[in-house]
């Protein structure tokens, strides 16, 4: 039984994730790129589901070395069930609760085991570890995988391949498509959206769908360009690939680097002054400070009126707006003779 479906979650987005200030720009802390290869089923793998039927199950598994990705490290990757997507991996494991998880998504389809009887896999999921270090990869494997709302309406032959593979040297991630069989319409593989959605997310929290950053591919499966987005209020439909990806087909999602700065997710992140997270109706403004200069914040009321001040420290931390009554505000941030400010609503 479905718990909870992607659909259901993107709604949610929707409704929730309302930021005042509203960010639908091309991504600055990735490089994506796209080609054709061949497609290889992962042979002498590790089975995840262990020959059981899955649908919405959760897993942990090992990778095999320490990954980064975005502030995180980790050597154990989630399958996470929550979402009901099939294909959720997170950094750690989550509840309808967690705060500041990240994750990515191979495939945001609704997806489950093909055997509908439930008495065993028609779908293994599994992974493997080549190579040896520091040029490993962790390969993770859904094998004649099928979709949730198809089966629902009866038709079992839709079918897809993918793979998703993690790189030690680079921090790398590769998105490799294989062969599918797709006979229903988009609407019922997709869960509304164009094509698969293929993403990596940072730091979502889980109660009410908000988050930090969201990149995502779009455009023509066989060139597609990638976009991020902190504001899903303009989403009027999942995102995702306009049509489904050929076999053989890899994204990548690269780590941006710049020169002198430290390697991994957030070393574009490093260079920013600040960072600023504000959602209509919350107690609490969230900010990274990410130099050390000296910050002084204002609140100051639409009519011009000063409310709170006070001081910022380097690192991340909370302003309360407990005491605000509800209604528009002004926050402004000044350092070093720079002043930003931003809109929110409490």
């Amino acid at each position: 039984m479905k718990t909870l479906h992607l659909k259901t979650v993107f709604s949610s987005f929707l409704l929730c994730l309302i930021s005042n200030v509203p960010l639908r720009a091309q991504y600055t802390h990735y490089e994506d790129t796209s080609w054709v290869s061949s497609f290889n089923y992962l042979s002498s793998a590790t089975s995840v589901n262990n020959g059981v039927f899955w649908d919405d199950d959760s897993y942990s598994i090992p990778i095999g070395f320490m990954f980064k990705f975005f502030n995180d490290s980790t050597n154990t990757i989630y399958l996470d069930g929550e979402f009901g997507s099939g294909a959720m991996l997170l950094t750690k494991p989550s509840t309808m609760s967690t705060v500041n998880i990240s994750g990515m998504m191979p495939n945001g389809a609704d997806l489950q085991d093909k055997d509908t009887s439930t008495n065993g896999s028609f779908s293994p999921i599994s992974y493997a570890l080549t190579g040896t270090a520091p040029n490993r990869i962790f390969k993770m494997e859904w094998r004649n995988a099928g979709f949730f709302n198809a089966i629902s309406n009866g038709v079992y032959t839709d079918s897809t391949n993918f793979q998703i593979w993690f790189h030690e040297n680079g921090h790398m991630i590769d998105v490799i498509y294989g062969p599918g069989n797709y006979v229903s319409p988009f609407a019922d593989l997709y869960d509304g959206g164009p094509g698969p959605l293929i993403a990596i997310f940072d730091s979502i929290n889980t109660s009410d769908f908000t988050m930090k950053h969201f990149y995502y591919l779009t455009g023509s499966p066989s060139n597609p360009t990638m976009d991020s987005l902190d504001d899903f209020s303009s989403i009027v439909t999942p995102p995702g690939l306009n049509g489904h990806a050929q076999s053989g087909r890899v994204y990548r999602f690269k780590p941006y680097k710049a020169p002198a700065v430290n390697v991994g997710y957030t070393s574009q992140v490093l260079q920013q002054s600040h960072d600023i997270r504000t959602y209509t109706g919350q107690t609490t403004l969230l900010i990274n400070i990410y130099n050390q200069a000296s910050w002084k914040y204002r609140i100051i009321s639409t009519q011009g009126a000063m409310i709170q001040t006070g001081q910022l420290q380097s690192g991340s931390q909370q302003i309360s707006t407990q005491s605000l009554s509800p209604g528009t505000y002004l926050i402004q941030l000044e350092s070093e003779n720079r002043q930003f400010t931003y809109r929110f609503m409490r």
